[in-house]
């Protein structure tokens, strides 16, 4: 299957196919490995990355943390 590369920014990319977003469960924002194997570039879906909100709905009162001290201010940070 081709498909062509194309200026978006500064960098490049590549589109997809829908067939294929649908077989490998790809959806936007979706996480995938980039690999350079011999000349080759594979990318490979992240299947075990999960979502900001689905990790953020898992926090409970129970298992959340207390705030913590992280000691005095050492630049120019605001608080």
């Amino acid at each position: 299957m081709e498909a062509v590369v194309q200026k978006w920014g500064n960098s490049l990319g590549i589109r997809i196919p829908n067939m294929l977003t649908k077989e490998f469960e790809l959806e936007h924002g979706a996480t995938v490995d980039i690999i350079n194997s011999d000349g080759q570039i594979i990318l490979r879906p992240l299947k075990n990355k999960k979502k900001l909100l689905e990790k953020l709905s898992k926090i409970t009162s129970k298992n959340i943390h207390a705030e913590f001290d992280t000691g005095e201010k050492t630049g120019k940070e605001f608080w």
